[in-house]
């Protein structure tokens, strides 16, 4: 599982150019899920963006926004001057995958925005810092990437 943190002052997130979602300062969260993907995994980043001290050196907290949006290519890898997308979860498990996250960090943070699946979206942002951190789950272990 890959995931892109950004830390924002505000997002927006439009299908077809009409604005579906909005958070003002929060976090911006792009998730691409890979085949080895398990639902600890997932549970895993849950617990670490509930956990992650961003906000004044202070875990996020309930009047920080957050918004999901999954994002296939996270798992591209170059091969040539092509993409090759073989390590990415299927669709509907990616959806499954998805969906599973907004419940949990709804469950655990409350009001949470998202995308829309699968769908060709346009993202907005006012990037705050800029703040920018790149986390990967990768067969139960962690590696941290900046």
């Amino acid at each position: 599982m890959q995931l892109i943190i950004q830390k924002v002052k505000k997002a927006q997130v439009s299908v077809n150019g009409t604005p579906i979602s909005s958070i003002s300062a929060g976090l911006l969260i792009y998730i691409g899920f890979q085949r080895t993907d398990t639902p600890a995994a997932l549970h895993k980043a849950v617990q670490k963006i509930k956990s992650l001290r961003l906000f004044d050196d202070a875990p996020i907290a309930t009047h920080h926004h957050i918004m999901l949006i999954s994002n296939v290519t996270l798992n591209a890898r170059m091969k040539g001057n092509k993409l090759d997308y073989h390590i990415m979860m299927e669709q509907d498990k990616a959806r499954s995958m998805f969906e599973c996250m907004v419940r949990e960090m709804r469950r655990v943070h409350g009001v949470v925005s998202t995308g829309q699946f699968g769908s060709n979206s346009e993202v907005e942002c006012v990037v705050d810092g800029p703040f920018n951190f790149l986390y990967e789950i990768e067969g139960g272990g962690e590696s941290v990437k900046r």
